[in-house]
């Protein structure tokens, strides 16, 4: 347990020695010891007890400090995830849960089921749009084959691209590198299916072949970041956005004003999770499309960011009070 603030002399002071410690704490999650990690847990709950003493019991108005631990507690929100690896997964956390006392309403000793909840939440909401996706898909092939009449190589092509695809999304890459090998039989310098098959290999500890066929890829499109951009929504495709974001942030490493590459690493971190920089990417995104004319891609970014923010605004997430075990 922290101990109490020596030089204090008021409970006001000593709320505030507390907030500066905090705010310090929270800007390094990530970078401290575990011992760091577990202290901050006890600084939020002598913090929020201050708050609670002074509101209830007099010794004056801690409306300034209140502001200040409510943003304190948003960035911990925010960087929860790279909390629960600090102080050492959310095993950890159950057991040194298990070890204190503390309020109801002290939520961040509960980060891990927090951020399970907003995963599963999240989760649910990708599973309606891929369903809604899908149908529209079938629509559009159906409109696509009794119209526009392809040809046999244009039809197999695309037969053994979804079926790859299908076998990503499956889980199954040894399945996709068979149908991507197919659909390549059709369209070899497909450059989309050289990174589909590029994936499938990777996913199965072939990184050199893998990177042979990226950087086949990567000549065919004669440009980095659209071979960055497609590669990193073939990773969301396989469920790998780990993947997804690294390739995101490289785009804008190599071009901080990338409105593609913001909107990517939206998508990124709203499917690990990472809501408020979801948030933050797809707003960035959403302007940096509309400085450079990318209407339809502004457009995506502004739906994407309306429905993170009514996700975020489902019930039990950032009430304040314990999640449910």
């Amino acid at each position: 347990m922290v101990s109490r603030m020596g030089s204090a002399q008021t409970p006001a002071e000593e709320l505030r020695q507390i907030l500066t410690r905090l705010e310090n704490r929270v800007g390094q999650i990530g970078h401290g010891e575990k011992a760091a990690a577990a202290e901050m847990l006890d600084l939020l709950d002598q913090g929020g007890a201050l708050i609670r003493q002074l509101t209830t019991g007099g010794g004056g108005d801690p409306a300034a400090e209140a502001l200040r631990f409510n943003t304190i507690t948003r960035q911990f929100d925010k960087k929860k995830a790279t909390f629960l690896k600090q102080v050492g997964g959310a095993e950890a956390l159950r057991q040194l849960r298990a070890t204190r006392e503390h309020e109801e309403d002290h939520w961040w000793w509960y980060a891990d089921v927090r951020l399970e909840e907003e995963r599963r939440l999240h989760r649910t909401h990708i599973l309606q749009r891929a369903g809604i996706a899908a149908v529209v898909l079938i629509i559009l092939t159906g409109l696509y084959m009794l119209f526009l009449a392809p040809d046999e190589a244009t039809r197999e092509r695309f037969r053994h691209e979804q079926d790859a695809e299908q076998a990503l999304i499956d889980g199954n890459p040894a399945a996709a590198v068979i149908e991507a090998d197919l659909a390549l039989s059709w369209a070899p310098d497909d450059a989309g299916l050289l990174i589909l098959k590029g994936i499938a290999l990777e996913l199965q500890g072939e990184t050199e072949q893998a990177q042979a066929l990226y950087d086949r890829a990567q000549e065919l499109l004669g440009d980095t970041e659209t071979f960055l951009a497609s590669r990193a929504q073939t990773y969301m495709l396989a469920g790998h956005s780990d993947l997804a974001l690294a390739d995101a942030q490289h785009i804008i490493e190599l071009d901080p004003n990338s409105a593609l590459g913001h909107f990517l690493l939206g998508n990124a971190n709203a499917s690990l999770g990472n809501t408020f920089e979801a948030a933050d990417n797809y707003e960035r995104a959403s302007e940096l499309a509309d400085a450079t004319g990318q209407t339809e891609l502004q457009a995506m970014a502004r739906v994407q960011l309306a429905n993170l923010t009514m996700m975020m605004q489902a019930p039990d997430l950032g009430s304040g009070t314990k999640p449910s075990e």
